[in-house]
């Protein structure tokens, strides 16, 4: 039998970033993570849900 299935995951990213105030890093942050250039990350899996040949 097949099966979809269907993962939901909330992703945190982890950076240091020197900056003058925590609005300047915030703003770094955003255009950092905009760039793909946040590669330190860790994933926390929050639900699976699964549908195959039973589910009408």
């Amino acid at each position: 039998m097949k099966y979809t299935v269907y993962a939901s995951a909330i992703r945190y990213y982890e950076t240091v970033i020197e900056a003058d105030s925590k609005e300047e890093a915030e703003r770094i942050a955003k255009i950092m993570y905009n760039e793909n250039e946040m590669n330190d990350y860790e994933d926390e899996l929050v639900s699976i849900e699964v549908e195959g040949e039973n589910d009408e």
